[in-house]
């Protein structure tokens, strides 16, 4: 099994590292296609991988063999992680 966690991390990257990291992801994917189970995590939803990526002429084939086969778990509501940083920011400034 492959798990790529955060795969939106590469989401804040432009231009030539922005289309390395799309194609890193695309390498991963295609490999393990139809082989061994893929875990794509991201908060990015896959219509908008167009429009960051805009570059990336692998975008249709990534999303074709990641949705084939695949069960899609859209996970709705405020980040968890999110609410960690807001918290410990709040914490850091009332130390001060």
């Amino acid at each position: 099994m492959t798990h790529i966690d955060r795969s939106g991390a590469c989401f804040f990257t432009r231009g030539a590292e922005s289309l390395g990291a799309i194609q890193n992801v695309y390498e991963v994917v295609n490999r393990n296609y139809e082989r061994k189970p893929v875990i794509l995590t991201t908060n990015r939803p896959f219509k908008e991988w167009n429009e960051v990526f805009p570059n990336a002429t692998c975008i249709v084939t990534l999303l074709d063999r990641l949705l084939h086969h695949a069960d899609v778990t859209a996970i709705e509501g405020d980040s968890y992680r999110m609410r960690e940083s807001e918290q410990e920011t709040a914490a850091r400034r009332r130390k001060k």
